[in-house]
C-alpha cells in the first residue's frame, strides 16, 4: 500500500454547515454596457456591499442572469454583465449563484427594474408549431389580460429547446467559471418561481392579500383543458355524466366562466363538483409538468458527460404563498400550487406532496442530480396581516419542510421580503425554522439589506457562528470499515496534510493496479457542493510518484486524461447516500473517471 506524497489544500473561504447566499441587486449599472463610466458608482456600492457580508461569512452572491438582457438576438449571446458581476463577487473571496431568469424583471413586489423576456420569442412560434396566434405564449387571465412575464407553462414543449440553448450556452461559456458556482438556480415562472402569475400587478386585485386570478383563457390553455379530459373520460358522454352536464360538443369543455367566478367559489364549485376538482387537478398538473421539463432540460445540460457542472445543485424556487389559507386556500390554488382532488388537503403534506414528488423523480434519474427545493417566506409568522389576510405562514413553512424531510429532497429557506429584515421579529422566525425545519441552506434578499443593516449584520454573523463546517478534525494514518465493494475492506489512508480531505491509493479489483482518490467523511446534505473546489484544486496540486495533475488548468484537448477528471467528477450527498468518494483511475489505465458511493439508501 502506498502513501500519497502530498494531500489536500483548502482554497474556498468558509466551509459551512449551513451555506448562506445573499441575493444580489436585480441590475447593476446598463445591462448592455456593464463598463459604462456614467454607471461605475453602482459597481462601487455593489462591490464595497460584497466586502461587508463576506466578513460576515456569507459563502455567496446570487445574480440574475436575464435571458431577455443575454439575448437579446436568436443564437446570440452578450455575457459581459454575468461576467462582471461574477468577477465582483469572487474577487472578495465568495462563490457566486447564477438564476437563469426565464422571465420579465418588473411587476412583482421589490423589482426596481424593467427587463422585458427577448422580443423575438413573441413571434418565433406561430401556427405550424401548434399555436393558432403567437399571442398564445402569453398567459390570459379571467380579466382578460394578458400577461408577458414569463411564456405560458402550456407552451412549454413548444419553447423548450430554447431554454435549453440557453443552459447550453451558459454552460459552455462559464465552463472554466465552474468552480466558483455554488449552484444554480433555474428560472420556473414569473420571479423565477415555479408558479402561475395569478397575483400579478397586471390584473385587478390580484395581488396580496387578495386570492388572485385564474390565467387559464388563453386558446392554447383551453386547447389542453379540454385533451385533458377528452383523455380522460374517453367521449363527451361520459364527460357528462360525470360532471352532471349536458354540453353539447367538446368546445364547450371551459375553464370556469370569467364573469361568475365569485359565485363558483362562493358555491365551493371548486372542491364540491367533479367539474371544479378535474379543472383543479389539471392546472396544478400542467404546472407540475412544466417544471419537469425544464428541470430535467437543465439535468441533461448541466449533468451531461463531460460538463464542467456535473454535480452542481440545481435549485427550484416554490413561493410560499401564504395568504387565503383559512377561507380556502384560494390563493395557492390560483398560482397552480394545489389541486382540490388531492385526498391530502388537509392533513400531512396538505397537498404539497405531489410536487415535492416531482422533485424526487428528477432527483432518481441515473445522473443522481441534486435538485433541491427552496422555499420562501422563512421570516413571516402566522396571521401576518390579521383575518383578511388569513395567513399561515409559519404553517406552511413547517408543512413543507415536513414533506420535503420525507421524501429526502433538500430544502432551502428563503425570505419572502426584505423589509421584515430590519426587524428582530423576522430574525427569531428565521432561527426558528434553521433550528427546527431541517434547513439545509439559507438564502436572503437583498444584499443591500444586509450590508446597511446594523441588526441584519449582527443576526447573520450569528447564524454563520452557530452552523460551523461539519469536517474530521483527525490527522495522521486511518482506517475506515464497510469498504465491501472493494476487494480491500480494511483501508489504509495516506497521511492528510489537511484536516478536510483524506487522500488515500488502494488497488484495483485484480490488485495490478492502484486508484488514487480523496475521500470526505459523511456530511450534512448539500456541502458536497461546498466541496467541489476542495476537491479540484486537491487534484490540482496532486502530485504522485513523481507525477504532477495540474486538472483544471489543463490545456490538453478533451477526451485525454487531465480533461477528463475534470469533466465527469461528481458528488453523493451524506443523507441520502454515506460517504461520498471521489476517485481516478491512473493515466495509462485510459479508463474515464467516475464518483463512488460507500454506503446507500
Amino acid at each position: 500500500m502506498h502513501e500519497t506524497t502530498q494531500a489536500a489544500t483548502v482554497i474556498p473561504a468558509r466551509l459551512s454547515g449551513l451555506p448562506l447566499t445573499l441575493m444580489g441587486p436585480l441590475t447593476i449599472g446598463r445591462l448592455d454596457d456593464p463598463f459604462d463610466p456614467a454607471y461605475e458608482h453602482e459597481w462601487r456600492e455593489f462591490r464595497d456591499q460584497v466586502e461587508v457580508v463576506a466578513a460576515l461569512g456569507v459563502d455567496a452572491i446570487s445574480i440574475d442572469v436575464w435571458w431577455g438582457a443575454v439575448e437579446r438576438e436568436d443564437q446570440v449571446f452578450d455575457w459581459r454583465w454575468v461576467e462582471r458581476a461574477a468577477d465582483e463577487i469572487t474577487r472578495a473571496g465568495l462563490m457566486w449563484r447564477p438564476v437563469l431568469a426565464f422571465h420579465r424583471c418588473g411587476g412583482n413586489v421589490g423589482d426596481d427594474c424593467h427587463v422585458p423576456l427577448p422580443s423575438w420569442i413573441w413571434t418565433r412560434y406561430g401556427p405550424g408549431d401548434g399555436l393558432d396566434d403567437p399571442s398564445d405564449l402569453r398567459y390570459r387571465s379571467a380579466q382578460g389580460n394578458e400577461s408577458d412575464e414569463s411564456v405560458a407553462i402550456w407552451a412549454t414543449p413548444i419553447v423548450l429547446e430554447q431554454y435549453r440553448e440557453f443552459m447550453t450556452a451558459f454552460r459552455d461559456h462559464f465552463a472554466d467559471r465552474a468552480l466558483d458556482v455554488q449552484g444554480i438556480a433555474v428560472g420556473l415562472g414569473p420571479a423565477s418561481e415555479l408558479r402561475l402569475p395569478s397575483y400579478n400587478a397586471l390584473d385587478h386585485d390580484a395581488g396580496y392579500p387578495h386570492r388572485g386570478v385564474l390565467q387559464t383563457y388563453s386558446s392554447l390553455a383551453i386547447r389542453d383543458f379540454r385533451a385533458h379530459i377528452q383523455s380522460k373520460y374517453g367521449d363527451l358522454d361520459a364527460v357528462n355524466r360525470a360532471w352532471g352536464t349536458a354540453l353539447p360538443s367538446a368546445d364547450a369543455i371551459l375553464p370556469p366562466d370569467p364573469h361568475d367566478l365569485d359565485a363558483f367559489f362562493a358555491a365551493a364549485s371548486h372542491r364540491a363538483t367533479t367539474y371544479g376538482r378535474d379543472f383543479f387537478a389539471w392546472q396544478r398538473d400542467s404546472l407540475l409538468q412544466h417544471g419537469s421539463h425544464v428541470l430535467n432540460a437543465a439535468v441533461d445540460v448541466f449533468y451531461a458527460m463531460g460538463s464542467p457542472f456535473h454535480g452542481v445543485r440545481l435549485q427550484a424556487r416554490i413561493p410560499g404563498v401564504h395568504w387565503r389559507m383559512t377561507d380556502g386556500r384560494w390563493a395557492e390554488l390560483h398560482a397552480g400550487l394545489l389541486s382540490t382532488n388531492d385526498p391530502e388537503w388537509d392533513v400531512e403534506a396538505r397537498g404539497y406532496r405531489p410536487l415535492i414528488g416531482a422533485l424526487r423523480e428528477i432527483r432518481d434519474r441515473p445522473e443522481r442530480p441534486d435538485i433541491a427545493l427552496e422555499f420562501t417566506c422563512v421570516e413571516k409568522d402566522n396571521d401576518e396581516g390579521g383575518s383578511p389576510a388569513g395567513s399561515r405562514a409559519k404553517d406552511l413553512v413547517a408543512w413543507m419542510a415536513t414533506e420535503a424531510n420525507r421524501q429526502r429532497v433538500p430544502l432551502g429557506g428563503e425570505n419572502a421580503l426584505a423589509g421584515p429584515l430590519w426587524h428582530a421579529s423576522a430574525w427569531d422566525n428565521i432561527d426558528d425554522v434553521l433550528a427546527h425545519r431541517g434547513v439545509e441552506t439559507l438564502t436572503l434578499l437583498r444584499l443591500r439589506d444586509i450590508a446597511l443593516n446594523p441588526l441584519g449584520q449582527q443576526r447573520l454573523a450569528a447564524i454563520a457562528a452557530r452552523y460551523p463546517a461539519y469536517l474530521p478534525k483527525e490527522t495522521g494514518v486511518h482506517r475506515w470499515a464497510g469498504f465491501d465493494r472493494y476487494s480491500n475492506p480494511s483501508l489504509v489512508l495516506g497521511v492528510a496534510l489537511a484536516d478536510d480531505v483524506l487522500a488515500a491509493r488502494e488497488p484495483l479489483y485484480d490488485g495490478s493496479r492502484e486508484r488514487v482518490f480523496a475521500l470526505i467523511p459523511y456530511a450534512r446534505p448539500y456541502q458536497g457542493v461546498r466541496w467541489q473546489k476542495v476537491w479540484l484544486e486537491w487534484y490540482g496540486r496532486r502530485v504522485v510518484d513523481g507525477l504532477a495533475w495540474d486538472v483544471h488548468r489543463s490545456e490538453q484537448a478533451p477526451g485525454t486524461f487531465e480533461r477528463t477528471i475534470v469533466e465527469r467528477w461528481g458528488v453523493a450527498y451524506g443523507i441520502d447516500m454515506g460517504t461520498s468518494v471521489l476517485w481516478l483511475q491512473s493515466p495509462e489505465d485510459n479508463v474515464v473517471p467516475t464518483t463512488h458511493v460507500f454506503g446507500g439508501l
